[in-house]
């Protein structure tokens, strides 16, 4: 009896100090600071005008890295998602998803496409006015973005 009691009192230790170890853990790992996140943009420096070196601007500027900048449909959706995101904030495209990536092989072009869901319960479908967004595969630009008809 005397060595189940000192079993069970051990066994409530190990749990209460095994929770507050995995509490800590996922509190510190939740809590970057924000010189790890970048987030705190108030201490960014923001500088505008005309930049000095325009290298975008020639047509002979090759890509210094061996790998593209934008490899796989993750990469594509997340780049996507900033400006759909800053489309939804302006009133524009409010019940659109993401519904589909296409990459174009001849193009190394991704493109990514948000509409309207299938309405199941009025069984409704949006019929067009998809938005779309061309992203390159190779350097990561914004070809274009439109909404089809």
């Amino acid at each position: 009896m005397k060595k189940s009691i000192i079993f069970m009192l051990i066994s409530i230790i190990c749990f209460v100090l095994g929770s507050l170890f995995t509490y800590i853990l996922a509190y510190h790992n939740n809590n970057f600071s924000n010189e790890q996140t970048n987030s705190d943009y108030s201490k960014i420096k923001f500088l505008s005008g005309e930049y000095y070196n325009k290298i975008w601007n020639q047509d002979d500027v090759q890509n210094i890295f061996d790998s593209n900048c934008v490899p796989d449909m993750e990469s594509a959706v997340q780049i996507a998602n900033v400006i759909f995101y800053n489309k939804q904030k302006q009133g524009l495209f409010k019940e659109y998803k993401l519904q589909s990536v296409f990459y174009d092989e001849s193009d190394n072009v991704w493109i990514i496409s948000f509409w309207k869901p299938y309405d199941e319960k009025n069984c409704l479908i949006t019929v067009g006015s998809d938005f779309n967004i061309a992203i390159s595969q190779r350097n990561g630009e914004v070809l274009t973005y439109w909404v089809g008809e």
